[in-house]
């Protein structure tokens, strides 16, 4: 969750071959992927997604956050 924080995709790539699951939660139940679709950060989001994040049961939450922050292609994602 500090790696996103920053977003230093080498070191979560780093993370990643050290077999870290990208679906582990922080203290507040929140995937990293939890917290992309919070912040409306599609790109990020769509980082983890192409990494194995289980994005499965996010698109509501996906569709409001996309709406609010004005993020159409995570609009987009949530409505396909």
């Amino acid at each position: 969750h500090l790696a996103h924080g920053s977003f230093d995709e080498k070191i979560i790539e780093y993370l990643l071959e050290r077999k870290i699951s990208l679906d582990q939660k922080n203290p507040a139940g929140e995937t990293v992927a939890d917290r992309a679709i919070e912040q409306g950060d599609f790109k990020k989001m769509m980082f983890y997604a192409d990494r194995g994040a289980n994005l499965a049961g996010k698109y509501q939450s996906a569709l409001v956050s996309g709406i609010v922050r004005g993020e159409k292609d995570m609009v987009s994602w949530a409505l396909d």
